[in-house]
């Protein structure tokens, strides 16, 4: 399993236990910028899900986790779920008030399309 798909595991089942309802988002193109609805009475907080393999990073986040201007998450939390060797997982809980704007930095690159990640494409590179 992805260590994406560990911290999303991890977390549902840290929110299950702390609120009344959960809502997983992450493929739901209407809740673009975060993973998790969670609420409890009026308290509603939407939560972003990123996995890392070492201490200190923060995986980077995609153009529809942060607002435009001013810069921010679109999230409510940043959660990042730390896999480190043989050690528990640990989570880091960051608001969004605590990444300021100069924080992020605009990062460009570029996806090969799905069009050419295919057998007929890539079977003449394959050894």
């Amino acid at each position: 399993m992805s260590i994406e798909k560990q911290a999303i595991s991890f977390v549902q089942k840290y929110l299950e236990r702390r609120f009344r309802q959960v809502k997983n988002v992450e493929k739901n193109r209407d809740h673009p910028g975060y993973d998790f609805i969670a609420r409890k009475g009026k308290k509603r907080l939407r939560i972003e899900v990123k996995g890392c393999s070492h201490h200190w990073g923060i995986p980077d986040l995609y153009f529809t986790e942060v607002a435009k201007s001013p810069k921010r998450l679109v999230a409510d939390f940043l959660y990042v779920v730390y896999f480190v060797g043989r050690e528990p997982p640990r989570l880091c809980k960051i608001p969004r008030k605590a990444i300021k704007s100069e924080f992020f930095n605009l990062k460009k690159s570029y996806r090969i399309s799905g069009e050419f990640k295919n057998e007929r494409m890539l079977d003449p590179s394959m050894e």
